[in-house]
């Protein structure tokens, strides 16, 4: 009887497996792009510029939506996380980005594909996936999107690696452009006790 349930127990866990992989695509638009494990599902609430929660396809009704961690971005934190905009408070351009994934998310009808090369990344409680939007009916990336109008900095990771370096690119370009976050202006002036510093440079060969 023992062994029977085992058997059941590994059979149970090997459908699981062969379900969570069976769809497969490549990661990024590169030749070079390894292949992910790809999942759709639709998004019940967004925390914050990176941070989104996803109701998969393949899960039961009772179960709770997924919290996703966008991979390759940083966005800057909300404190307040609420689907109410004007509720919102978080650090300078925490908003920006928070509203972009909305309006990305809006054009999609809330329909997202999520990619990973390995489906056990994680960061902390949360997955670690890509995150794509279907505009006019092709999946985009919102990281990619987000990246190149400058709402978030790039983030590398060494198991979900294919974006890092289209990522940094992408900075490197919002960057010299002063796109959003690299907008030495958009917040305002620094700290008045700043305008007094005063700072020596001594030699030395």
């Amino acid at each position: 009887m023992k062994l029977r349930v085992v058997v059941l127990c590994l059979l149970a866990t090997a459908c699981s497996c062969a379900s969570a992989s069976a769809a497969t695509g490549p990661c990024g638009t590169g030749t070079d792009s390894p292949t992910c494990h790809l999942w759709n599902g639709k998004v019940t609430f967004i925390g914050d510029g990176d941070t989104v929660s996803v109701k998969l396809d393949d899960q039961k009704p009772q179960d709770a939506p997924v919290r996703v961690r966008i991979t390759g971005i940083q966005a800057m934190e909300e404190h307040v996380y609420t689907s109410s905009p004007s509720d919102r408070v978080g650090e300078c351009h925490a908003g920006e980005a928070t509203a972009r994934l909305e309006y990305l998310v809006g054009l999609s009808h809330g329909r997202v594909q999520l990619a990973a090369i390995d489906p056990a990344s994680h960061s902390g409680s949360r997955v670690r996936r890509q995150v794509r939007v279907k505009i006019n009916g092709t999946w985009r990336d919102v990281g990619r999107i987000m990246m190149g109008e400058g709402l978030v900095l790039p983030l590398a990771n060494h198991a979900e690696w294919a974006y890092n370096s289209s990522y940094r690119v992408l900075a490197q370009r919002a960057a010299q452009q002063r796109l959003g976050m690299f907008n030495s202006y958009w917040c305002g002036p620094g700290p008045e006790d700043l305008a007094s510093l005063r700072v020596w440079v001594r030699a030395n060969p």
